[in-house]
């Protein structure tokens, strides 16, 4: 009987300490550092990151966007206008990235602080989000109800 009481109190010394171990690692998550961004800038509505976590995208407010090239530690300012607001951006290579916004507009650049381009869509409506899914195709849901398919 003394065994047993020897064996179950190792096996909940080891269990208390597995279970120690695991709830720092899911607190370490939680631990958040704020970024600044450019002062020019406030309302990012998306951010993606490509595959690799090297480089980050984000979109908001008067059409503005942010990239970094070192996973978020830093970000320059790109600003695609003032009037409007892109709320979804998406990575379709390993730097080429699409943001859709408001007034049925596309933005779209094949690389890391390369040239931002815009096609219009859907004239006048208001392209909530954007996916990628996979051999180039790229989809895009509109307020309207409309789902869009490169």
């Amino acid at each position: 009987m003394k065994q047993l009481f020897t064996t179950l109190g190792h096996m909940v010394c080891v269990l208390t300490c597995i279970f120690m171990l695991s709830s720092l690692s899911v607190h370490a998550q939680y631990k958040w550092n704020r970024l600044t961004a450019p002062t020019s800038r406030n309302g990012m509505h998306a951010i993606a990151i490509s595959k690799d976590g090297q480089y980050v995208v984000a979109a908001g407010m008067y059409k503005s966007i942010i990239e970094s090239r070192d996973s978020g530690v830093t970000f320059q300012d790109i600003s695609l206008g003032n009037v409007g607001d892109l709320w979804s951006v998406a990575f379709f290579s390993a730097q080429g990235t699409v943001a859709v916004g408001d007034d049925g507009e596309v933005y779209r650049r094949e690389t890391f602080n390369g040239e931002w381009t815009m096609q219009i869509i859907a004239s006048g409506a208001t392209l909530n989000s954007v996916e990628y899914v996979g051999a180039n195709t790229l989809l895009i849901g509109a307020a309207t109800g409309d789902v869009f398919r490169s």
